[in-house]
């Protein structure tokens, strides 16, 4: 579980580094994992990748899957800057509306 974990923070690092092909097959083994129900990982962590990358529909994808399994992480979604990518898109705002976070 450790070793998906660092695997989805080699991903994130890797589509941050401007190097695409490493962090697409990290991402690709990630979700092979997913395929047989045993993904490791969160939904969170895995929209995070497909923000790095630039992959705004499939991030809110799996931003979408991470409401939906009550995933912790979404409580920091407002402040967590590896979301500043996606403020501006009106489906942002629905999910932090969502996920019942008030604005101020």
């Amino acid at each position: 579980m450790v070793e998906r974990a660092i695997s989805a923070l080699m991903a994130h690092a890797y589509a941050k580094w401007d190097k695409p092909d490493k962090a697409r097959k990290l991402l690709e083994d990630l979700l092979k994992d997913g395929e047989s129900n045993t993904l490791t990982v969160s939904a969170h962590a895995i929209a995070e990748i497909y923000v790095a990358m630039g992959q705004t529909d499939a991030a809110f994808e799996w931003l979408n899957k991470a409401l939906d399994q009550q995933d912790v992480q979404m409580v920091s979604i407002k402040v967590n800057p590896t979301l500043d990518r996606l403020r501006s898109d009106s489906r942002f705002q629905t999910l932090v509306e969502t996920v019942g976070i008030p604005t101020y």
